[in-house]
């Protein structure tokens, strides 16, 4: 759901979806389903002006070991884009946990 409210251009049920995907994907330990909602995440990102956290997310996602393999393709064209687009953007080096845990506080914030 996450990633049609994306492509459709409603950035907020988006961005809703996507992290409730995640934490479900996540707390369930489904790292595939994870990493898939991390790879439209990140998409979301860059089209929000975020260029370094959707560097960050990419290379996460392309790291990852349980990454799908049709994950990993999208988000290296997607780290392709950011990187001639905004090559000062360097991405931060942060443990998937890490990221994902940053990501979910910052929803459970906004929520309230």
């Amino acid at each position: 759901l996450g990633d049609m409210y994306q492509q459709s251009g409603q950035q907020a049920l988006a961005q809703r979806h996507l992290l409730n995907g995640l934490r479900i994907a996540y707390q369930s330990e489904l790292l595939p389903h994870a990493l898939d909602a991390l790879t439209v995440f990140a998409q979301l990102c860059a089209e929000q002006g975020e260029p370094t956290r959707a560097r960050s997310l990419v290379h996460s996602v392309i790291a990852h070991p349980a990454t799908s393999h049709a994950s990993r393709q999208r988000a290296s064209q997607i780290e392709a884009r950011l990187a001639a687009q905004y090559p000062a953007a360097e991405p931060e080096s942060t443990a998937f946990s890490a990221l994902v845990s940053e990501l979910l506080t910052k929803f459970d914030r906004q929520k309230q």
